[in-house]
């Protein structure tokens, strides 16, 4: 099954030969009172391709995951409502083999509909997890879906967690559905 992967064009680049456009602009010194603006990175966005991290891995349905929360609050129903060009956040917690008490790697999100789109997410420790679990060692399981744009239509999509486990992606249904409206 392919996921998805990246076309291995390199990006392109120009050379400025133009002498007079490569002098050193000198500008007035600011002034000492000048306050800097702080510029906000934007948020990470869904791609509709693995990131590169994963895309070499080979997938397989297995690990043990749970979506439970959903750009700030809980999520307490199988579908989980998001607006389009809008920006998610989802938190819950991804294992390669609960049983085993074996964290992944790397964790991502997968969005499954009539096309998918990825993004990368991180693991955190989550005290008491490891024992809700059976396993002290899973407090390491949670992952983290900070703020990310969704710039993808309308529609129903299978929230999904990836799970890099040596060289296999593990990919775990959470049994949620993502109503994007």
């Amino acid at each position: 099954m392919l996921i998805g992967g990246c076309d291995n064009h390199a990006p392109a680049t120009t050379a400025n030969t133009d002498s007079a456009s490569a002098a050193v602009s000198v500008s007035a010194p600011v002034a000492a009172s000048a306050t800097p603006v702080a510029q906000a990175a934007p948020p990470a966005a869904f791609a509709p391709a693995l990131p590169i991290s994963l895309n070499t891995l080979t997938l397989k349905d297995a690990g043990g995951c749970f979506l439970d929360g959903a750009n700030g609050a809980g999520v307490t129903s199988a579908h989980v409502v998001a607006k389009a060009g809008g920006d998610l956040s989802l938190s819950g917690w991804a294992a390669a083999d609960v049983k085993a008490g074996k964290l992944g790697s790397a964790v991502a999100v997968q969005l499954h509909g009539d096309k998918d789109y990825f993004a990368e997410a991180k693991t955190e420790r989550r005290e008491g997890l490891g024992a809700a679990l059976g396993n002290a060692a899973l407090d390491g399981a949670g992952l983290n879906l900070e703020k990310t744009a969704m710039e993808i239509p309308a529609g129903q999509y299978r929230v999904l967690f990836l799970i890099q486990s040596n060289s296999d992606l593990l990919r775990c249904d959470t049994g949620r559905t993502l109503d994007v409206q």
